[in-house]
């Protein structure tokens, strides 16, 4: 009778052996699965390893697992996160020392240095290489005994071939015992360990310099609040003082004398336009921008605003032309001060940007809105530049050679009638053909006359 006993012993080996490498293929599909849901949320390095260490110990049965961040300025590794096994950790609980809380200096240990100048893993059987002096000598036999750790594995976590950090495994059996897949299976979950750190540092880094810049942003805001209003108080005494003059208060002046003064008014007044700019800019961007609304009339606004701009437009032998419209209409809930500063500011950009012509200003009532146009003769626009008109401090092609300016009045145009739930936009057929800037105001709005301040979440629009 044969003997069958060999082939069976055989055929059950090859069982058991393939049954051990499915069940760790699965706990490495697991594992890897766990990972790769951790390494997709926006955590801080010591958070990602907080959550990443006991998964890995606890699901591969290691002694210790220990995620670190490589200083290269100091030359050291950082501990962020340890996790243990039971035993392992009832050593550190009488030791009152937890691996957590060392930091680890290359330039003191030899295995850390060549870990480093090698980029590769690194492997030993003598804890006191990996802890060298850090760690008690008594402590460290205790853990090798009671501890059941053999043998550690220690894998620098590389990006483009520059050391981030590093992931301790200490096993309680040694490399040799480690099956080829098992080697497969840590390799995998260090890749997807590296990638997940990789992204958390530089989350973190951008965090830190975006609070940075948000600071920065906030100082620059103060101090051109505080400029500003420093630099208006000069322009508006003048203005008072040319103001009475031109009144002939100090006595009767006319002629050149009179057009000089009215010049200079002019010039002054657009300074201390440019200095009320800079400080809504300031306001908006802290947030503090207030408005008042009450029922008023755009019509008288507006035929207010073209009066006061005339002096400008004769200054350049400009046309400036308010076409009224035929019938009356109805009066709305606005800011009457802001929304004279769109106005103001769309005039005063089209005789800025024109050298001869006429500025036409019109108003009319559609279905649902109150629309303003001011069309000019000047320079003009390509498609590309209608958009960034209304960008803060946004100027189109060749602007300096038509006026200075920091390319804020229309950015606030923008913020103003946004902010009243209309629309603005600007209109052009190209270079040299001038331009149409124009906004809309709801009839019927949901603003109620009140006092509110701006909010800067509320969505832009540009038609």
């Amino acid at each position: 009778m044969a003997d069958t006993t060999t082939p069976k012993k055989s055929l059950t080996e090859t069982l058991y052996k393939q049954n051990a490498e499915l069940a760790i293929r699965n706990k490495t599909l697991s594992l890897l699965s766990k990972l790769y849901e951790i390494s997709i949320l926006t955590l801080t390095p010591k958070d990602l390893a907080a959550k990443i260490s006991p998964i890995v110990q606890a699901d591969l049965n290691f002694e210790l697992v220990g995620i670190l961040l490589f200083d290269k300025e100091k030359n050291s590794f950082l501990p962020l996160d340890f996790s243990s096994s039971e035993r392992l950790e009832k050593i550190q609980t009488a030791f009152k020392i937890q691996f957590a809380g060392i930091k680890i200096p290359t330039s003191k240990s030899l295995f850390w240095k060549q870990l480093v100048d090698s980029k590769t893993v690194g492997y030993t059987e003598a804890l006191p290489e990996v802890w060298n002096s850090l760690v008690a000598e008594k402590m460290l036999a205790e853990i090798s005994t009671d501890g059941h750790v053999r043998s550690s594995l220690v894998y620098p976590l590389l990006i483009q071939n520059e050391i981030i950090g590093a992931l301790i495994l200490s096993l309680n059996r040694l490399k040799n015992d480690l099956v080829d897949f098992e080697k497969e299976s840590i390799s995998s979950f260090v890749n997807v360990i590296t990638v997940a750190l990789d992204k958390a540092i530089v989350s973190e880094k951008l965090k830190e310099a975006n609070q940075q810049l948000k600071i920065l942003d906030a100082a620059r805001a103060e101090f051109i609040t505080m400029a500003s209003h420093q630099l208006r108080t000069p322009p508006s005494s003048i203005k008072w003082f040319l103001s009475a003059i031109l009144a002939d208060e100090f006595g009767k002046i006319d002629g050149e004398l009179r057009e000089a003064l009215r010049k200079i008014d002019a010039t002054n007044s657009s300074q201390i336009s440019l200095i009320d700019a800079l400080l809504n800019v300031s306001r908006i961007e802290r947030g503090k921008l207030e408005f008042v609304y009450e029922v008023a009339d755009l019509l008288e606004i507006t035929a207010l605003t073209v009066d006061q701009l005339q002096p400008l437009a004769q200054q350049k032998n400009l046309k400036l032309r308010f076409v009224k419209p035929t019938t009356g209409l109805p009066k709305i809930v606005m800011d009457k001060e802001k929304i004279h500063q769109v106005v103001s500011n769309m005039i005063d950009n089209a005789i800025k940007y024109s050298k001869q012509g006429e500025i036409l200003v019109s108003l009319q009532q559609t279905a649902t809105n109150l629309e303003l146009k001011v069309k000019d003769t000047g320079k003009g626009m390509e498609k590309d530049e209608l958009y960034a008109a209304f960008q803060k401090y946004g100027r189109g092609k060749d602007s300096k050679k038509y006026a200075a300016g920091l390319g804020l009045g229309m950015y606030l145009a923008k913020v103003i009638v946004d902010q009243h739930n209309g629309k603005i936009w600007a209109e052009s057929k190209g270079i040299g053909q001038g331009s149409i800037f124009a906004f809309s105001l709801p009839i019927e709005s949901k603003l109620k006359p009140t006092s509110l301040v701006f909010d800067l979440t509320k969505t832009q629009n540009v038609k």
